[in-house]
């Protein structure tokens, strides 16, 4: 003969779904814009102005930077929230089209 669990009463029964979130590490954006000897400019986004600044002076990626030989950072600004960066960055790029340094 086996042994049957009783079940419990439905209004003691109780389902925890709870999501544990773990405390993340703050992360920065950077808005960035890079400009060569005569004056060409490039804007990016990253959140390593280190890392993708030396990718750009040794020209890691092919394209407009190294077609252009742009890899002199010239301004950069910080964000905690990459929606913020991404708006700052397209606002900065309708600032800079027609415009060039010198």
């Amino acid at each position: 003969m086996s042994r049957r669990i009783p079940r419990m009463p439905a209004q003691r029964r109780r389902r925890y779904n709870t999501i544990l979130v773990m405390p993340r590490k703050p992360r920065f954006y950077y808005v960035y814009i890079l400009a060569s000897l005569s004056g060409t400019l490039y804007t990016g986004i990253t959140n390593s102005i280190y890392k993708r600044t030396l990718q750009h002076k040794n020209k890691e990626t092919p394209g407009f930077t190294s077609k252009y030989d742009v890899n002199r950072l010239v301004y950069y600004e910080v964000f905690r929230d990459v929606l913020a960066a991404i708006r700052r960055k397209k606002k900065s790029k309708a600032g800079h089209e027609k415009r060039r340094l010198g």
